[in-house]
């Protein structure tokens, strides 16, 4: 597209949370990005709400990107997740849904402004000529045009003194990883990153059964998905409190399991008998299938055709996803029954998108002549990596720089015990870094009951950055009301 202005809906509202209310402004419009070292310019989409009447410079400002290889817009994490407006699951039938629209009280909004981005050829977002969409396919192109427009953003509004945050979901944090790198680079380090469902690069969906010391290989996250989901229905562990049968799977998997696992590939080999035992002990699954794990992993590495039978529940609608019913996993964002999983009780992404446009234009009073792009995933380079050297170096470079991973019990994608495993690595500072985990699937915001707990963490995690000694030391959170941390000696 040619040069665009940068004309922006600007509408002004009040939101209610803990008791108070608040005055905010929405701006939804367009920046141009402004190349810094010689790249492509994109017009980029965006909505900002932020916090009227308050000291700016001391106020983050927190930007928010979907993954998906680059591929999702930031609608998810803005109208389903954290802005001070939220759509709702569905009131009406699967035939004629209602998704009611209205305040939410877990917005973030009261600790930071808050900024949704598209990436260019997503959404609104679209390359200016000569450029071309494809310009920005590469993790490398796609991270410049957000640290162009971040710097942008921040001088526009005249909040250069303001504390940045960046909020990347699933693919997104590899994404918040190299920006972070750039945004070092150039005199604006963040100051905090929350990764949500992080992708890692390490130890994560192709739990790869095979032997190699010079990579992260482990299929260790699966065992903890399959003992949290049977506990969840009740399988296993009957008596005993979520959070302490899921403390005792993890301490058993990182102490026994992953040690032993690592010198079964290596040496090609099965697991000892007492460990089969446990293992289906923990999990519910036949112990004649462990008996092959890990040289032979795919007995237990699909949902669909595995876990379920496995497991003894009832799969007999696997097919009728759409319709918000059925007692198959609903898909690798969520290993729970269709029934069970929120993003069924919302609409699927092409109708999403269509709502979310309308919301635009009835609420924020923003309308575009251009349909609201659907995500597609970008086939450019760097898009699979492992990020935990990347963040070696940001922590490096940065020392205020602290990290906040959330994570579902129930996310095939991007498995809790991996992003617990990654952030654990001896090169990241341990007492930057906090790791946490909630009921829920990959978009684990979505969870009505973990929506207040992991707000919290976020305020406590927004709270230690405005402290006076930038140092917080990691901390434990009760695991019954707002997650639980993990973090390996």
């Amino acid at each position: 597209m040619p040069p665009v202005k940068e004309a922006a809906a600007v509408v002004h509202r009040q939101w209610t949370t803990q008791g108070k209310t608040l005055s905010y402004t929405t701006t939804t419009g367009h920046l141009t990005t402004q190349p810094l070292t010689g790249g492509n310019a994109a017009s980029m989409f965006y909505v900002a709400y932020t916090l009227n009447g308050e000291q700016t410079a001391q106020r983050p400002v927190t930007f928010f990107f979907n993954g998906s290889i680059g591929g999702i817009p930031a609608v998810f994490l803005n109208i389903l997740g954290w802005a001070p407006i939220r759509m709702r699951a569905n009131t009406g039938t699967p035939a004629h849904p209602v998704y009611p629209v209205g305040p939410s009280p877990d917005s973030l909004l009261d600790k930071s402004d808050l900024v949704f981005i598209d990436p260019p050829g997503i959404g609104f977002s679209e390359a200016i000529a000569p450029a071309k969409n494809r310009d920005f396919n590469s993790l490398d192109s796609d991270a410049s045009a957000f640290r162009d427009f971040i710097s942008h953003y921040m001088a526009v509004n005249h909040r250069t003194d303001s504390p940045v945050y960046l909020y990347g979901e699933s693919d997104g944090a590899g994404r918040a990883a190299v920006l972070t790198r750039k945004l070092n680079a150039i005199g604006m380090p963040p100051a905090g990153a929350i990764l949500n469902s992080p992708a890692t690069g390490r130890y994560e969906i192709s739990c790869t059964p095979k032997y190699d010391p010079e990579r992260f290989y482990s299929c260790a996250a699966r065992v903890l998905m399959a003992a949290a989901v049977s506990h969840y229905y009740g399988l296993v562990g009957k008596g005993i409190p979520q959070s302490q049968f899921m403390n005792d799977v993890m301490k058993f998997t990182h102490d026994v399991y992953l040690p032993q696992e690592a010198e079964a590939l290596k040496k090609q080999t099965l697991l000892p008998d007492e460990t089969i035992t446990r293992l289906a002990e923990y999990t519910g699954f036949d112990k004649k299938q462990w008996q092959k794990v890990p040289v032979y992993w795919d007995v237990v590495a699909s949902p669909v055709d595995k876990w379920i039978s496995l497991a003894h529940l009832d799969c007999t609608d696997f097919n009728n996803r759409n319709e918000g019913t059925g007692d198959c996993p609903s898909t690798g964002y969520d290993w729970r029954k269709i029934q069970d999983e929120p993003s069924a009780h919302l609409p699927q992404m092409k109708n999403l998108y269509r709502y979310a446009q309308n919301i635009y234009a009835s609420l924020l009073g923003y309308s575009s002549v251009s349909d609201y792009a659907l995500g597609t995933q970008k086939s450019g380079e760097g898009w699979r990596f492992d990020t935990v050297p990347v963040w070696a170096d940001a922590m490096k470079d940065n020392k205020k720089l602290r990290i906040l991973t959330i994570s579902g019990y129930y996310d095939e994608m991007a498995p809790f015990y991996s992003a617990m495993l990654a952030f654990s690595d001896k090169s990241l500072d341990a007492s930057r870094i906090w790791t946490t985990v909630f009921e829920g699937g990959h978009q684990t915001y979505l969870t009505e009951q973990s929506r207040p707990g992991i707000r919290a963490v976020i305020d406590r995690f927004y709270d230690a950055g405005a402290a006076a000694n930038s140092n917080h030391k990691f901390f434990q959170i009760p695991f019954e009301s707002a997650g639980v941390t993990f973090r390996s000696e």
